[in-house]
């Protein structure tokens, strides 16, 4: 990862994980990387809640967004397309 720039991370996610290894084997190597932000779709459970703001930064208020529904996640891409003016595609990184 290049030095000097901002690295930030956005899970999206209904708030349970479901697949693959756990990611609270992950979350030290990446919180020390990355500021971590979270977009929730849809509604989700307690226990959910609680595994999401494990995963993202503090202060976690100003790191968990939500959308009510697929259709709104568009709604919500299209105005950031608009925004930027250009597609631009995900750079991978290593941990």
């Amino acid at each position: 990862m290049r030095e000097g720039t901002k690295h930030e991370v956005l899970i999206l996610t209904n708030g349970k994980a479901n697949c693959g290894k756990p990611l609270s084997t992950v979350l030290p190597a990446l919180h020390a990387k990355a500021n971590v932000f979270a977009l929730t779709i849809g509604s989700f459970s307690a226990s959910g809640n609680k595994e999401l703001t494990s995963y993202v930064s503090k202060p976690t208020p100003a790191h968990i967004f939500a959308v009510k529904n697929f259709q709104n996640l568009q709604k919500l891409l299209n105005l950031i397309k608009a925004e930027i003016g250009i597609s631009m595609p995900c750079i991978p990184f290593d941990l």
